[in-house]
């Protein structure tokens, strides 16, 4: 478990900066991404995590598999956990999913809206072959059906496939009680 230090309003991060990345991508470059062919461009030196975590207003996580999901649960509760679950990526940074790809820029794009003091899980469920298992933990404990799954934990609120595409049902799934 890697504790990624996220901010964005309190820093100074307006979250356009995402933006301003994307819009500096050959043309064509976009598409292929979204397609997952490309994995999403890196971080500029703007859009870094700020020097001390007394600014952020949430703290990103990083779980590979059930039993380090379940962790980082265990130790955040009473706040508020949001998770993106998607299917493992290759050395290049490429995953198996390609519409986990297409909406890993759509959710970070808006994690600026994530409530203060909560935490922002990038859950890896494994290679395909271990997601196709019906006895897979996160379809026999989570009931996920489909990746990606962005979702509240604890709550019903949750957005799968095609809907994490949707910039304002990831907004609502992250501004709305």
């Amino acid at each position: 478990m890697l504790p990624l230090p996220a901010c964005r309003e309190e820093a100074g991060c307006s979250g356009a900066e995402t933006g301003s990345e994307l819009a500096r991508l050959e043309a064509g470059e976009l598409d292929r991404i979204e397609a997952g062919e490309l994995p999403p461009p890196p971080l500029s030196e703007q859009d870094s995590p700020p020097e001390s975590m007394d600014q952020c207003t949430y703290l990103e996580l990083k779980a590979r598999g059930f039993e380090e999901f379940s962790r980082i649960v265990d130790s955040h509760k009473g706040q508020a956990v949001f998770v993106l679950f998607s299917g493992a990526k290759n050395e290049a940074g490429i995953s198996w999913c390609p519409d986990c790809m297409k909406a890993e820029p759509i959710v970070r794009e808006n994690l600026q809206y994530l409530p203060e003091d909560s935490v922002f899980v990038h859950c890896d469920v494994g290679e395909k072959d271990c997601w196709k298992d019906p006895s897979n933990d996160f379809k026999k404990n989570l009931k996920l059906t489909a990746l990606p799954t962005l979702l509240k934990y604890g709550t019903p609120q949750k957005l799968v496939e095609d809907e994490c595409f949707k910039t304002d049902l990831v907004r609502m799934v992250f501004t709305e009680d």
